[in-house]
């Protein structure tokens, strides 16, 4: 036997009411738009917050949190979200204008935290804003900053950015991208 009821169901994005299946025991959820159910798969969640103080930097829990976007970015798979922390991050450390933060395919990034929340809901994006800077050069040359600071080549609708300020990109041409 099928008991079906609505629940509430807490995503990477919102929390909504979806229709919830339980067979057998297990809970499979379909969400409004979804044209087949499909078991809750947990996904991986990994902290950035570049003033975290620690050797221990898996980016599994904010106390471990990677310091670098880059380097999380790096190792995040399609399905992931990234959360970071408060703060201003640059896509290189280097001169190199052509660096930015290349997101993949199905990775939702949030920006907004305080760097202890445990669910989106609880982020203030206008108090810990997350800044993802093009400013990579001097700090009053425009001339000298990134040309993207955030590419997506080939996303879908599923790859996520949430609660960031995209800043100072400077394109070949001059303008502002």
């Amino acid at each position: 036997p099928f008991h079906a009821s609505l629940c509430l169901l807490e995503d990477e994005c919102m929390v909504s009411l979806v229709s919830c299946l339980e067979v057998n025991g297990d809970l499979i959820y379909q969400a409004p738009n979804w044209n087949i159910c499909s078991p809750e798969v947990p996904l991986s969640r990994i902290y950035v917050d570049q003033n975290r103080v620690g050797s221990a930097q898996d980016g599994a829990s904010w106390d471990s949190a990677i310091r670098d976007l880059q380097d999380a970015l790096a190792i995040a798979d399609p399905g992931d979200s990234v959360w970071v922390a408060a703060g201003t991050y640059f896509p290189t450390k280097t001169a190199d204008r052509s660096i930015s933060f290349v997101l993949e395919d199905n990775i939702q990034l949030f920006g907004g935290f305080n760097g202890s929340e445990i669910s989106l809901l609880h982020r203030d994006i206008y108090a810990h804003p997350t800044i993802l800077s093009g400013n990579i050069g001097m700090l009053e040359d425009s001339t000298d900053n990134s040309y993207h600071v955030v590419e997506c080549i080939d996303c879908s609708h599923h790859t996520k950015l949430n609660g960031l300020v995209i800043e100072k990109g400077q394109g070949v041409d001059g303008a502002i991208q």
